[in-house]
């Protein structure tokens, strides 16, 4: 019989991409993931000066990502 994995307490298991590689799967500059995060645009994390974000999230934001934003 197997040993049953429980989670620690608050650890999560979402994924979570650097800036660098978040522009690069939205095809978009570093700053406007940065710009987007700190707007609330892309679910985000930030750890110390860096953004961490969501892997899932990017998926939904790739077609809109290409889209000029509305003033």
């Amino acid at each position: 019989m197997q040993p049953e994995f429980k989670k620690p307490h608050g650890l999560s298991t979402r994924a979570f991409v650097d800036v660098a590689q978040a522009a690069r799967l939205l095809r978009v500059s570093e700053a406007t993931v940065r710009r987007r995060c700190r707007d609330g645009v892309l679910p985000a994390i930030r750890i110390g000066r860096e953004w961490r974000v969501e892997l899932a999230a990017l998926r939904g934001q790739e077609s809109e990502a290409l889209r000029p934003a509305q003033p």
